[in-house]
Parts: C-alpha cells; sequence; structure tokens
C-alpha cells in the first residue's frame, strides 16, 4: 500500500504539490496548502468552516465523525447530516469519537468504527491503519511544538498559543500518533518541506 503522509498545522507545514504514490492526509484546515487530498479529517464545525470553498474539489473524500463538535461540546440532536450541505457534495465517511474531554454521544450509530482519542490527528492514524496503511510521514507534525502562522484562525489554538504549552499539546499528539503506528507494526518518520521540493521539480 502507499506510503501515507498526514498533514499537520506545525511550524514545518509548507506547500504540499500533487503526488503520486503516496496518500496525502489532511487535518482540518491544513488543506488549503495542499494540491490534492486524499484523506481530510475534520471532527469540529468551527474547523470545517474555516475550509475554503475553493478547496472542496481537491478533496478526495472526508473523514467526519457521526456526532460532530460543536466548541467542544456533542451538541443534543446535531449530527454529520448537519455537515452535509457544507461538504458539497464531496464524499465521506463516519468515525465516533470518545475523546479526552467528549465522551461517545448517547446515541451512538451501529457498524461505523469507534474511537478513543484526544486529537484529529489520532483519528486519522486510526482510521489509515484500519484500513490497512502501515507506513506513515508526516509534515507540520512538529514535537518542539507550536503552528504555521497561516494555522492560527481557530478559536481551538488559543488554548496552546503559548510556547510552552503548545510544545506540550505538539509533542503529546505526535508521541501518541507514533505509538498507535508502532503498536501494529508500523513505521512513522517526520519529513523536511525539502522532501517536497522533489515533485515540484519533477514537473
Amino acid at each position: 500500500m502507499e506510503k501515507v503522509i498526514i498533514v499537520g498545522k506545525g511550524p514545518s507545514l509548507c506547500p504540499i504539490p500533487k503526488m503520486k504514490g503516496y496518500k496525502i492526509a489532511a487535518l482540518n484546515e491544513s488543506v488549503g496548502l495542499c494540491e490534492e487530498v486524499d484523506l481530510c479529517f475534520v471532527g469540529d464545525t468551527e474547523l470545517l468552516e474555516l475550509i475554503g470553498d475553493e478547496d472542496f474539489p481537491k478533496i478526495s473524500k472526508f473523514v467526519i465523525p457521526a456526532h460532530p463538535h460543536v466548541n467542544k461540546k456533542v451538541k443534543d440532536g446535531y449530527t454529520y447530516k448537519d455537515w452535509l450541505p457544507k461538504l458539497q457534495g464531496r464524499p465521506y465517511e463516519l468515525v465516533e469519537y470518545h475523546t479526552t474531554y467528549i465522551p461517545f454521544p448517547d446515541r451512538v450509530i451501529p457498524d461505523i468504527p469507534k474511537q478513543h482519542i484526544s486529537s484529529i490527528a489520532e483519528s486519522a492514524v486510526l482510521w489509515c491503519l484500519m484500513k490497512g496503511y502501515r507506513d506513515f510521514l508526516t509534515i507540520g507534525m512538529d514535537p518542539s511544538g507550536g503552528y504555521h502562522p497561516g494555522m492560527l484562525k481557530s478559536p481551538h489554538h488559543k488554548g496552546h498559543t503559548g510556547l510552552n504549552s503548545a510544545s506540550q499539546h505538539q509533542t503529546k499528539v505526535y508521541n501518541d500518533c507514533t505509538s498507535l503506528i508502532k503498536k501494529e507494526g508500523g513505521t512513522i518518520s517526520r519529513l523536511e518541506p525539502s522532501f517536497f521540493d522533489l515533485f515540484r521539480d519533477a514537473r
């Protein structure tokens, strides 16, 4: 199977060209720096709204929660169906979340994957592992912390804007994802922005 490149929102994030032979899995509004996206993982209504209208056509598939979060909560009666107009007709698959601060909703939808996660990056890793992918590369997932300057519009980042907080959060995300992947016998490596120059130069 192809290697999965997880595109996060950390300082190392850079423009991602079209890439044959790799599966591009973008987290939230990082799709804005990608030319083509195979999988876009979004869990929060506020972050879906940060994806520009011009970005939807380049997304092959969304992976979204059956009960999307609103202001870091599950809103009674609010489901993925409320997101369908926002997805602009793009294909999607469903998962169900149990996060560190939001339990599974009372009414779960049967026969869809259920995930215990603390970040959207973990959701992406778990979904890809479930589909059989084992080799992962990352860009914009920086254990040293922080966010790319173009990724600071989210209100969710207000809790992680300080250097120490951002560093701790990103370090935890990367370490958690690494543990999940290695537990399944997979591999994970961080990319440098220069890696993508090879694909730009090949055009």
